[in-house]
């Protein structure tokens, strides 16, 4: 019988492994999250954008500080690992489908206010820096939540 696989993604740096800290980089990168998204509705589009990559960086070192468990596969995870990493899932695909829904929701109230012609989106609005940035934290959310889940929930690993 063949033993698992260890894990390709050790943690360089330890003090990122303890739940506390892990909380504060989900509580980090999600507010520089917002804060782009909210610059890029200011029409703040540089700004935002470095507020965007922040967010980024914080959820690059989010990735290392979880294992990269929302990513692992079979081989190399446990029971209880692939059981955090499936139930991390789960919850954002429900969290997801309710922000898709919320947006879809308010694209059909802006139309319905407004002259159907006036709410198309033109070429020209989707090359804007603002429109980008919201684009890129649209999939930020959508490629990060799973990670930010299982950092908000996995305990901390025991001494041995």
């Amino acid at each position: 019988m063949t033993q698992p696989v260890k894990n390709p993604f050790p943690t360089p740096i330890r003090p990122l492994r303890s739940r506390q800290n892990r909380r504060i980089l989900v509580v980090l990168s999600n507010f520089f999250l917002v804060v782009a998204i909210g610059l890029a509705f200011s029409s703040l589009g540089l700004w935002a954008l470095v507020a965007f990559i922040i967010s980024a960086i914080l959820g690059i070192v989010l990735q290392f500080a979880t294992r990269n468990l929302s990513n692992s596969v079979n081989l190399i995870t446990d029971e209880r690992e692939r059981y955090l990493r499936d139930h991390a899932h789960r919850i954002a695909y429900w969290a997801f489908s309710g922000i898709v829904g919320a947006i879809v929701g308010f694209a059909f109230s802006y139309i319905t206010r407004r002259n159907p012609d006036e709410a198309i989106l033109f070429v020209r609005d989707m090359m804007r820096l603002e429109t980008q940035v919201i684009l890129l934290a649209f999939f930020a959310i959508f490629l990060g939540l799973p990670t930010t889940i299982i950092a908000w929930l996995e305990p901390d690993a025991l001494e041995d």
